[in-house]
């Protein structure tokens, strides 16, 4: 792997990790802002699923 997609693969891990917990703390809202590193396929299911 390339640095840049180590690097990628963290962030990834930590928005798993950090979404969770922003959905219990604040279930309500409904605003995510994000660079283009986390538009792949596992971080736009788990914006679905949180809605």
């Amino acid at each position: 792997m390339s640095n840049d997609e180590i690097k990628q693969d963290c962030e990834t891990k930590a928005f798993k990790r950090l979404a969770e917990r922003i959905k219990k703390r604040f279930p309500r809202l409904p605003i995510l802002l994000a660079d283009s590193l986390y538009a792949s396929d596992l971080i736009m299911a788990l914006c679905r699923r949180y809605r």
